[in-house]
């Protein structure tokens, strides 16, 4: 058959009545039917480049989801940019799967990601397991959308995802666990699941409570440290924990404690202390670290450049002079005793903050 014309008929007459993207469904399903048969897959092999002929011509910003995806056909012939579900579906009836749900697409992320960007699939904000769901894509680096039904809506989960103009900080690379985090068994090990990934200044790990329990409502206690981010330059961190907001000073191999109850989990923004300072972003989003989207330092001064409004934090081993945003001198407050700087911005859509010491 003549796929690309298909493909290029059938997603034209989409576009046309204002269709922006499309999810195809199913990927391999046709590695199935073929099987035994011969010849599939040079055949699948044109079936992807048709779609993706047809996709990238008609609708922008890679506006395309593969579904049902994980097979060899489809990921070994995928591009790059792919976007391509990473696991089973997402089950709001099923207590049992929210865990395991999570525990999959870290684990099969360290593989697919390097073939294609993993989605970790919808979620529903307003279900009891939410903010569970929204912490894991905040930090995935995938898309992040939702199912939620009309009026279901948690509006506190959605806006520590996203501005309001829907501008979503992510993270660079797709999230991956840490090194001892690999052989757990969210069905059977007491001890949280932790998920690292980078962003442009700094790094964030996510720890998850990922046991079930029908009978009863399980506690697991870990650590966290910024020797699980692999090859972290530097020997002096902060760790920023999202569920306490608090801001903790660390060595490369010192251990933060962490305790998770039942569908509990934590974020923590991990970066680098240079000269006595570190930025750690706006404090009321899930990925804070991913909301400062340029930083430099000079002598004296330190420039950063935020996606959005917000809480910003940072480390300070000292309290400024003054702090600027936009070029107008704003009021901040410093702890001492814990050396937060911390700046209400209320103001711009990338507003740009300068600190000056």
């Amino acid at each position: 058959p003549d796929l690309s014309g298909f493909y290029q008929d059938y997603h034209s007459y989409l576009a046309k009545q204002g269709v922006d993207g499309v999810k195809i469904d199913a990927m391999s399903w046709a590695e199935m039917i073929g099987l035994n048969k011969g010849g599939r897959v040079s055949e699948i092999t044109k079936m992807i480049s048709a779609m993706d002929n047809s996709t990238a011509n008609l609708f922008k910003n890679n506006n395309t989801l593969f579904c049902s995806a994980m097979n060899n056909d489809f990921i070994l012939n995928a591009n790059r940019d792919s976007v391509s579900r990473n696991s089973h579906d997402y089950f709001p009836n099923i207590p049992e799967s929210h865990g395991e749900h999570i525990a999959a697409n870290a684990h099969n992320s360290f593989w697919t990601g390097e073939f294609v960007i993993p989605d970790w699939d919808m979620f529903e904000s307003g279900h009891y397991s939410g903010a569970y769901h929204a912490a894991s894509r905040a930090i995935s680096g995938g898309p992040i959308y939702l199912s939620d039904k009309l009026g279901k809506h948690n509006f506190s989960v959605l806006k520590k995802l996203s501005f309001e103009d829907s501008r979503t900080p992510v993270s660079l690379s797709w999230g991956k666990p840490t090194l001892d985090s690999f052989f757990i068994d969210p069905e059977k090990d007491r001890a949280p699941i932790k998920i690292f990934n980078q962003n442009k200044t700094n790094y964030v790990i996510g720890a998850f409570n990922t046991f079930y329990d029908k009978s009863e409502a399980i506690t697991v206690r870990g650590y966290v440290s910024p020797r699980d981010i692999p090859g972290l330059p530097g020997e002096q961190f902060v760790i920023y924990s999202h569920q306490k907001q608090s801001l903790v000073l660390l060595n490369k191999n010192t251990e933060e404690q962490v305790i998770l109850d039942d569908l509990g989990f934590d974020i923590f923004t991990i970066a680098p202390v240079n000269a006595g300072f570190a930025p750690i972003g706006l404090a009321d989003k899930y990925n804070s670290g991913a909301t400062i989207t340029d930083y430099h330092s000079k002598k004296n001064t330190k420039t950063i450049t935020l996606m959005g409004q917000g809480h910003f934090i940072a480390y300070s081993d000292k309290a400024p002079q003054k702090v600027l945003v936009n070029g107008k001198e704003t009021r901040f407050e410093y702890n001492q005793s814990t050396s937060v700087l911390s700046v209400e911005i209320n103001t711009g859509d990338d507003p740009e903050l300068k600190i000056i010491f």
